[in-house]
């Protein structure tokens, strides 16, 4: 292998563990913005009874 192909792959791995993160941090983002809302919709749902 020479230096050039050595650099390309460490640049593509370096993207790729990125997009990784961000696709992580979106589903995280997304499960705890549904939570939020369902906690805010059990709390509405129970002001009605209360």
């Amino acid at each position: 292998m020479d230096l050039t192909y050595r650099t390309e792959l460490r640049e593509l791995e370096a993207r790729a563990a990125a997009k990784q993160d961000l696709a992580d941090t979106r589903a995280d983002l997304i499960k705890w913005m549904f939570l939020f809302w369902l906690g805010s919709v059990a709390a509405s749902g129970a002001g009605r009874f209360f």
